[in-house]
């Protein structure tokens, strides 16, 4: 009797992504494989273009399977509930995601699953992507200290790293064994605007908890293709993500806060937002030891930004 595949579920989050959504789907698409069944889940957040039939467009003659859930527009505050909503609706033996505006490399499951397959232990699988802007390759998503910590693959230092620090750890390239979430209310945290650093911080402390571990391939898996319209870019709502989880789940928060403005005050300007780079400073009020801090990492960032140069 032929052994059943395993299944990967990925599952993809859609804005008003008309122009792009296609291109994501297809490069799932270049991972079908006879080793391990595909299957694609949409969920769509009440875009206003085109998004919704372009999905039921491909739908009409798939060569992945592929479902779509549509909802009505509920805004950034809502994409913790809407990425869980997907996950629930998954039926893959593994999850991971893809932004619908983003891709997949060919050949991006193989390596993963075949390590988790090895160990059952293992139940997040990391990797790297590359980041593309007008189309060209401009450097990968990682930055090295991250690298170092995954490629270290120790639980207990990636948990004191994601409380710590702003990491920048994206989930587009990593394999999660669903079993491991399955018993999880919410495995992105509803209570704040979504975002990787949150379900990086709740899935290593869930490893550390029960013992579990995870692995890494050093390899570009997906492509990150930056654009005026990723959220990112919104200084202010970034800003405010970054803040929700330095309050709820940081330690030393007042570091990490005068550390953060410090980032997007520079962040501003270099975009020439001069009246939003000083809103950001407004943020310090008259606490003096927040002001120290914010000195402190001020003057490093620029030291930083000038031996670069």
């Amino acid at each position: 009797m032929r052994q059943k595949l395993k299944k990967v579920s990925v599952l993809m989050l859609a804005y008003n992504h008309g122009k792009f959504i296609l291109d994501a789907i297809q490069s799932v698409e270049k991972n079908i494989s006879d080793k391990f069944e595909l299957e694609i889940i949409v969920l769509d957040d009440g875009s206003s273009d085109n998004t919704v039939d372009v999905v039921k467009t491909y739908m009409e003659d798939p060569k992945v399977e592929i479902k779509l859930i549509e909802n009505e527009h509920q805004g950034i505050h809502a994409i913790a509930k809407n990425l869980n909503t997907l996950i629930r609706a998954s039926s893959g033996d593994f999850i991971c995601f893809l932004t619908s505006d983003d891709m997949f490399t060919e050949n991006r499951f193989e390596q993963q699953l075949e390590m988790m397959e090895q160990d059952h232990d293992v139940v997040l699988c990391y990797a790297n992507g590359s980041n593309i802007i007008n189309g060209v390759n401009s450097g990968l998503v990682h930055k090295k200290v991250d690298l170092k910590l995954l490629e270290k693959k120790c639980t207990d230092s990636m948990y004191e790293y994601v409380t710590t620090c702003v990491p920048s750890l994206f989930v587009q390239s990593a394999l999660i064994r669903k079993s491991f979430v399955s018993d999880m209310d919410e495995v992105y945290d509803e209570s704040l605007i979504a975002d990787d650093w949150v379900l990086n911080i709740r899935l290593f402390n869930k490893m550390q908890k029960e013992s579990k571990k995870f692995d890494f391939i050093d390899k570009p898996v997906f492509l990150r293709i930056l654009h005026g319209g990723n959220t990112s870019s919104n200084l202010p709502v970034h800003f405010e993500r970054v803040v929700q989880v330095i309050n709820k789940y940081c330690r030393s928060p007042e570091k990490l806060y005068a550390k953060t403005i410090s980032e997007f005050f520079i962040l501003a300007l270099l975009q020439g937002k001069v009246g939003l780079a000083f809103k950001f400073v407004s943020k310090l009020g008259f606490k003096i030891n927040l002001f120290g801090y914010y000195v402190y990492y001020l003057f490093n960032l620029f030291f930083l930004k000038l031996k670069r140069n």
